[in-house]
């Protein structure tokens, strides 16, 4: 995993965002433009991107 873009902390702080399902302090998410969900059973379901991509 990246640590972050060199040189650009202010598209770090708009990519890489706490972790709200992590114990870890300090625990990030990187934000891929994907979606998706938790079905009912528990599984991930993809629904797609939200841009262009």
């Amino acid at each position: 995993m990246a640590k972050g873009y060199l040189n650009r902390p202010e598209l770090n702080a708009t990519q890489f965002i706490a972790n709200p399902f992590s114990e870890d302090a300090g625990a990030l998410l990187y934000r891929t433009g994907d979606l998706g969900r938790w079905n009912a059973d528990g599984v991930i379901e993809y629904l797609g991107r939200n841009d262009d991509q």
